[in-house]
């Protein structure tokens, strides 16, 4: 029994241990309303139809593999384009105060 518990407590320190490095030190994004379906490689915010001026890539991206048309932002700042379809949290803008 003991043996057990500790070959299940070790299994959760792993699993801990390897969620939080995804989590954490990974992507987790978010939508930021920015896309080029309409045109490859020409991106703008699906609010107002505007071209996106300002860029944060990641290194190597936008990579449109797969099909990724709208773009999310990480943790990290950076951004990434994605597959339209993949379910992430969003962020939206509001208007000043």
């Amino acid at each position: 029994m003991l043996i057990m518990m500790i070959m299940f407590m070790d299994l959760f320190v792993t699993f801990t241990f390897f969620f939080l490095a995804v989590c954490w030190l990974g992507c987790c994004p978010c939508w930021i309303g920015a896309t080029d379906v309409a045109e490859e490689g020409n991106f703008i915010w699906t609010s107002d139809n505007s071209t996106v001026g300002f860029v944060n890539w990641y290194p190597g991206e936008p990579s449109n593999s797969n099909g990724e048309d709208c773009v999310a932002i990480c943790r990290n700042e950076h951004w990434s384009d994605y597959r339209c379809n993949v379910k992430f949290p969003y962020i939206c803008q509001t208007p000043a105060l």
